[in-house]
């Protein structure tokens, strides 16, 4: 597909992770509709409970931080694209370590780590 000029930096953009069909609902983001199933996972201890917490609070001041980074305006595409991506990436992962029943815990702290450095904050700042 031939893009307009200036949007060759598309062609530089790793393949986005398509979520299953389970996470297509209740809501349209994948990312909460699989918090959402976390959370409904009796298995789950307290401590992965937390990360959890952590990782859907990232999730959150990473959108506000671009939304007021960027003037309340989504003028950066190509920022917003890698953001979606790094945040697919790390459901990816989340998900792939929920389902294999191995390494949740640590798939949630590096989701939470990651989004925050996007934002250039440690986690939980704000």
């Amino acid at each position: 597909m031939t893009k307009p000029d200036g949007w060759e930096w598309l062609n530089g953009l790793p393949e986005e992770w398509r979520p299953p069909q389970e996470l297509e609902t209740p809501t349209s983001d994948p990312g909460a509709n699989l918090a959402i199933r976390l959370l409904s996972d009796e298995r789950l201890g307290h401590g992965v409970r937390v990360l959890l917490g952590q990782w859907i609070a990232e999730r959150s001041l990473l959108t506000l931080w671009f939304m007021g980074d960027s003037g309340g305006e989504w003028v950066n595409l190509r920022r917003e694209a890698e953001l979606a991506i790094l945040d697919a990436d790390h459901q990816h992962a989340v998900y792939d370590a929920w389902t294999s029943r191995s390494g949740l815990a640590e798939a949630l702290r590096e989701a939470v780590r990651a989004l925050a450095a996007a934002r250039g904050e440690e986690p939980g700042t704000w």
